[in-house]
């Protein structure tokens, strides 16, 4: 089993359009004891790496305006620190997509991205890529992680209540705007953590409530356990 990376000095850019996917990606490197900065599109993303010398960043993918696939090879166009390389004290791309993995690899070879973390996020594949894309001075290995871990589960009940606050947040404004793609989006994207037994059964009812096109009812929920976050 792999070590647990804790990489504090780990300077990491996360790139997503979607404000839950910020938050919940920021909490999974918090569990590495890393502080990401963060930008919502490839425009505000390309000018933070023109600023800062970032270890990794985390790219979504699917971004309207320019997508992660074509930030990338902007990026990679700089050349020098910025083009791809195997040394560590150039800049990894990492690919955040739920695609298949056939089109994902596909994706990273044309792009000129160096790798793929998988959404939803679990605790264990973004070990692997902090073990395998982080320069070795930037990270300290703390044993192997724990089963909990391993499994995905958040690291804290502070750290749960916040991304559980924020998925009931962001249902609520897809369930107003009877957007029910965007609200299974969310709830599957709230399957890489562990909410304990009282949130992950809240969301598989609030999916129930869904599939049945239930909108009042999965809204009355929504509103219910606003009240209660803090007991997440």
């Amino acid at each position: 089993m792999d070590a647990n990376v804790s990489a504090p000095e780990a300077k990491i850019l996360l790139v997503d359009d979607v404000d839950i996917n910020l938050t919940v990606g920021t909490e999974f490197l918090k569990m590495h004891s890393i502080i990401p900065d963060t930008a919502m599109s490839a425009k505000e993303a390309i000018e933070k790496i023109r600023q800062k010398d970032y270890d990794i960043v985390f790219m979504d993918h699917m971004m309207p305006e320019t997508d992660g696939g074509e930030a990338s090879k902007i990026i990679r166009g700089f050349g020098g620190k910025y083009a791809k390389s195997e040394d560590f004290g150039t800049l990894k791309i990492i690919a955040l997509t739920a695609m298949e993995a056939s089109e994902a690899e596909e994706l990273v070879l044309e792009s000129g991205m160096d790798d793929i973390l998988p959404k939803p996020i679990t605790k264990q594949k973004l070990n692997e890529i902090l073990l395998r894309w982080l320069p070795p001075e930037k990270y300290e290995a703390k044993g192997a992680l724990s089963q909990s871990q391993d499994n995905g589960e958040q690291g804290g009940k502070q750290g749960g209540s916040a991304v559980f606050a924020e998925f009931v947040k962001n249902i609520m404004s897809d369930i107003e705007r009877f957007d029910r793609a965007a609200a299974f989006e969310k709830i599957k994207n709230a399957g890489g953590f562990s909410f304990g037994e009282k949130g992950d059964s809240f969301f598989k009812s609030l999916e129930a409530d869904l599939e049945d096109y239930d909108y009042d009812a999965a809204m009355e929920k929504l509103l219910d356990i606003n009240t209660e976050v803090a007991d997440i």
